[in-house]
């Protein structure tokens, strides 16, 4: 969830919503309504059959913002390790073996 707000984040900052077109030319703008999309649009270039995101608006979205989903994915696995890691409860103190007297 947080590596797609951060993707999200990434778009909404780097493209604009709106771009006029000029020449014919798609508009180098990105639909908003196709959002929760965009980390997995950067990872499998893909718009699963989906109307949105568009051929080009998925070509300006892994373009502009590729390094970030990557970065993200990369991480995820540690991250999951480290919650795991410290959700579990501390292991239980295991007695030693009592000390042997010396002989006097």
């Amino acid at each position: 969830m947080a590596a797609d707000a951060a993707v999200v984040l990434a778009v909404v900052t780097s493209i604009p919503a709106t771009a006029p077109v000029v020449d014919g030319m798609p508009p180098d703008s990105v639909d908003r309504i196709s959002a929760p999309l965009w980390l997995f649009t950067c990872w499998t270039d893909s718009s699963f059959g989906l109307p949105r995101p568009t051929g080009w608006e998925r070509f300006l979205i892994t373009d502009r913002v590729l390094v970030e989903p990557m970065f993200h994915l990369a991480c995820t696995p540690y991250a999951l390790a480290h919650a795991i890691a410290a959700a579990r409860p501390a292991p239980a103190a295991v007695p030693g073996p009592e000390p042997v007297p010396a002989p006097a």
